[in-house]
């Protein structure tokens, strides 16, 4: 009987342990609330800062500013797991590929001796993966840089990735904001897939504006929303799992997108992955990543986790 209390107050601990490492901070939780979608960069990397490692990290290694495409602007930092005794032989298994399609296009600003993200590519890196954070074009560049700088993107990880120890046929992509609807729109338009498929093996959308209306709708509010090129025929080419992540304070063409998109892919037969974040916006989902605040991360582990081999 002892044991059995023992085991079931460890258990209940564990448990406990769990809930509250998934929790959102209480002063992220109570920024967002007063601030809903309106939160600036400044803010939530204060918010986060302090529950973020600083670089230089350990055990991992870094690569920074690599060229994918032609542009001055298409840029990559590039984060691989590294075993941490010294002369030992990298692993010759090729590992998963995660790529952020961060909201900003070419955002590379210094905090400290990291930037911007770091966290998201360094929590892909503590969980075997190899990390990749993608900076592309300036945000009004004109269609279709979107998709074009996805396709350069994903080209490169194709003819080059395996030699930094990832596995071309496991790209996975975390498009938030803007990000995520250009990852989108290069999956939906076919005729920018950069190979003999579009290259990416899994989708997560967090807080993304899509561009679903019907075509030849005008312009929409984004220089990269245009409905003469909407996503909503090419949807029928969209196959792989895609997982929608709705944080609560985003404005509410965001959350009508991420239905419309979750309803769409349904009615053809794909339905999505939807989890809705509470006491999140979209920046501060971003910079839970590889924090104790695993509200975001965790469910996103475990999808990732049912649908590719990690």
């Amino acid at each position: 009987m002892r044991v059995t209390a023992l085991l079931a107050t460890l258990t209940a601990l564990m448990v406990a342990t769990a809930a509250l490492r998934a929790q959102v901070p209480p002063a992220v939780a109570a920024q967002n609330r007063a601030l809903a979608d309106h939160m600036n960069v400044a803010a939530a990397v204060h918010l986060y800062a302090p529950l973020q490692e600083r670089a230089p990290y350990r055990g991992v290694r870094v690569e920074r500013d690599i060229r994918y495409g032609a542009s001055a602007h298409e840029r990559m930092d590039l984060f691989a797991p590294m075993n941490s005794e010294p002369g030992a032989e990298r692993t010759t298994t090729l590992r998963a590929v995660l790529v952020l399609a961060p909201p900003e296009s070419d955002d590379h600003r210094s905090l400290g001796a990291g930037r911007l993200y770091d966290n998201v590519a360094l929590w892909a890196a503590r969980h075997g993966l190899i990390g990749i954070t993608m900076r592309r074009r300036d945000d009004d560049a004109a269609w279709p840089s979107g998709p074009r700088d996805v396709a350069a993107l994903v080209g490169y990880l194709q003819a080059h990735i395996a030699q930094s120890g990832g596995d071309p046929e496991r790209v996975l992509f975390i498009g938030s904001g803007r990000g995520g609807l250009q990852v989108m729109s290069y999956l939906a338009h076919h005729e920018y897939w950069c190979c003999h498929g579009p290259g990416v093996a899994a989708l997560a959308l967090l807080g993304a504006p899509m561009n679903l209306a019907a075509r030849g709708g005008g312009k929409g509010s984004l220089p990269d929303v245009d409905t003469t090129h909407s996503d909503l025929p090419g949807l029928d080419e969209v196959y792989l799992p895609v997982f929608i992540g709705i944080p609560q304070y985003v404005d509410f063409a965001t959350q009508r997108a991420a239905t419309q998109l979750q309803q769409e892919l349904c009615r053809r037969g794909r339905c999505p992955t939807v989890r809705h974040f509470a006491n999140h916006g979209v920046l501060s989902a971003l910079l839970s990543f590889d924090t104790p605040d695993e509200s975001v991360s965790g469910q996103l582990l475990a999808w990732l986790r049912q649908v590719v081999r990690l």
